[in-house]
């Protein structure tokens, strides 16, 4: 604009507000002077240079000041650069000028990152953003392939609103890999399912690169930001743009591999040196011939390059009602079908007619489903809960090694059931044909995926194959010394996940374990007291029962440790740097308070 000095009126004047309205409220201005050397600066100046604020004219004062700013230095036309909010501002004070009789036409220049400005193909300053992300996108996503270890990468990127900079990561594509994963904020956020998506992802590639806009919700409407337990300002605009910390807490939560959580922050609206070659050929297209001036000294906003405000807030209005149809049906199941069936029936009229073709003979096709060849395989769970099956060949082969790498090791037939004990109380199944066949180094499958287990809700306390357990005793022990043996025919069942006991409310199981040929069981508690009693002193209830006392707790105590012993064989623990032998302790009566070992 200043670089069209030849069609402005002469004497005409040209200023700039030091940070925006502010500038006008405070009547700080400052006066170009088209001196062509500093002109051409500011091409390749980062950022705003004169200043920007988010502050919004809200009271009958700062009207009032603006007025006055307008009438010392004899404005009659406002430029305001920026993007919707600075449009509605815009819109607001014509409105308040008009109606004070204040001789002013207000010009918005739509400029930002966001691309949120309605009625333009794109806005100025969104390319450059869009340039910066995808660049640095591409060069972390090959970054994050340059390790061999499982690693994730969570980008923050701008976009209160739209998503349209997370969007354009995926051009990072054309030249290379492109994300995994991109969200945006026209749709809710779901922590439990972004931590599923990354979880599906890492299994199938040992890495994921994820994109997540600032401005993405929760279900109840909250930006992530706004988390307070993360972000520690109490105010949520403190933290506005701030949503890497949510996210490295959200992941480091559920997953053990590395984790890197980067916000690209400031620089995808100041970096100079990545502006796309768009923005500048459009800024230079901002010089003003001599017909335009005089355009923009005739008209008002209102009727400025056929912008018509009443028929933006007209349709304003009717996207706002659109989006409340559209959230009714995603709310509302039954008028989701409604809406379907409408649009079949609509589309059965328009493209409908009457059968072409001849149905004879027609008979009940019946498919039988091919037989499964039954034979033993090798299941192993490492300690991080990925599962893989073996054949029962390569074990032999590798068997030390395979021990020593997996947690659970055991054979299994291919037609069995793998059984699940957890520390909550619930017993959950794997069909054997749903666990892959690997080799000895391949990774292996979450367990999270194959089954209804949870790793961030539950730990792992015993797996073995179902029909063994069905034909086994086990031995159920809790934190608050509740005990008893379960005949293992109760864990029949066909579905997935099952109680496997009953529990108080705040109590959790220490040990579940086959108790077949065991004679004693030995209770440790958190002060140091070990009770040792003979297994048949606990009674064989059902697996809805709580259990029976096993041993009677100090105030604040709990049960730390349970051991299931053989008479013939020795068992000894590691206790405060000596050895323990467990079969040494003195045979006691069931629900005692036990007695404290020597050190």
């Amino acid at each position: 604009i200043a670089e069209s000095e030849h069609s402005l009126p002469e004497g005409a004047k040209l200023f700039v507000a030091r940070h925006g309205i502010m500038g006008v409220i405070r009547g700080d201005l400052l006066e170009i002077r088209r001196e062509k050397k500093e002109l051409l600066r500011l091409r390749k100046t980062p950022s705003m240079a004169f200043g920007s604020t988010r502050y919004e004219l809200c009271s009958d004062e700062d009207y009032r000041c603006v007025e006055e700013t307008i009438r010392r230095y004899e404005i009659g036309h406002i430029l305001i650069n920026g993007g919707n909010g600075s449009a509605a501002a815009a819109l607001r004070l014509q409105h308040r000028l008009d109606a004070d009789g204040v001789n002013c036409a207000v010009l918005v220049i739509p400029k930002t990152v966001d691309n949120d400005v309605a009625g333009i193909d794109h806005a100025p300053g969104f390319p450059s953003a869009a340039r910066h992300v995808v660049i640095s996108v591409s060069e972390l996503i090959r970054d994050m392939w340059s390790y061999e270890t499982d690693l994730i990468m969570a980008v923050e990127v701008m976009g209160r609103n739209t998503g349209f900079l997370a969007a354009a990561s995926l051009a990072a594509g054309e030249t290379g890999p492109a994300p995994d994963l991109i969200y945006v904020p026209e749709r809710i956020f779901d922590p439990e399912r972004f931590v599923r998506d990354v979880r599906e992802v890492v299994s199938r590639k040992g890495k994921c690169f994820a994109v997540i806009p600032e401005g993405v919700k929760t279900a109840s409407g909250k930006y992530l930001f706004e988390d307070t337990t993360v972000n520690k300002g109490k105010d949520p605009s403190i933290n506005m743009g701030g949503i890497t910390g949510y996210l490295s807490t959200l992941l480091r939560k559920h997953f053990t591999c590395k984790i890197r959580c980067i916000d690209l922050g400031l620089m995808q609206r100041c970096a100079a040196h990545d502006a796309s070659p768009v923005d500048r050929e459009e800024a230079e297209m901002l010089m003003f011939t001599e017909r335009q001036a005089n355009a923009i000294l005739d008209m008002r906003l209102v009727k400025l390059i056929g912008l018509e405000i009443e028929a933006l807030e007209k349709e304003y209005a009717e996207t706002q009602k659109q989006i409340e149809r559209y959230r009714l049906l995603l709310d509302d199941h039954d008028e989701m079908a409604k809406l379907l069936i409408s649009e079949l029936d609509e589309m059965k009229k328009a493209y409908g007619r009457e059968r072409r073709t001849l149905l004879t003979d027609a008979e009940e096709i019946v498919i039988e489903e091919k037989k499964v060849e039954e034979e033993e395989v090798v299941f192993l769970l490492d300690r991080f809960g990925y599962a893989k099956l073996l054949d029962v060949s390569v074990y032999e082969k590798n068997k030390e090694a395979a021990d020593a790498d997996n947690k659970y090791v055991f054979r299994i037939m291919n037609t069995d059931k793998v059984a699940l004990f957890t520390d909550i109380g619930k017993m959950h199944t794997i069909k054997v044909l749903d666990v892959p066949m690997k080799k000895l180094r391949d990774k292996g499958v979450p367990i999270d995926n194959l089954s209804n287990y949870e790793t961030a809700k539950e730990e792992l306390l015993y797996a073995g194959p179902l029909a063994e357990v069905v034909k086994s005793e086990f031995f159920f022990v809790t934190e608050k010394g509740f005990v008893k043996r379960t005949s293992g025919a109760e864990f029949v069942s066909s579905v997935r996940t099952i109680q496997s006991t009953k529990l108080q409310e705040g109590d959790r199981l220490i040990l579940v374990s086959p108790d077949d040929h065991m004679e004693y069981a030995v209770l440790m508690s958190s002060d140091g007291c070990f009770l040792k009693f003979a297994l048949l002193e606990a009674s064989e209830l059902k697996k809805t029962a709580v259990g029976v006392k096993g041993m009677t707790l100090s105030a604040g105590s709990t049960v730390k440790h349970a051991y299931l012993l053989e008479n013939a064989r020795e068992f000894t623990i590691d206790y405060h740097g000596s050895r323990l032998s467990l079969n040494r302790l003195k045979t006691a009566k069931r629900g005692g308070k036990g007695t404290k070992s020597r050190k």
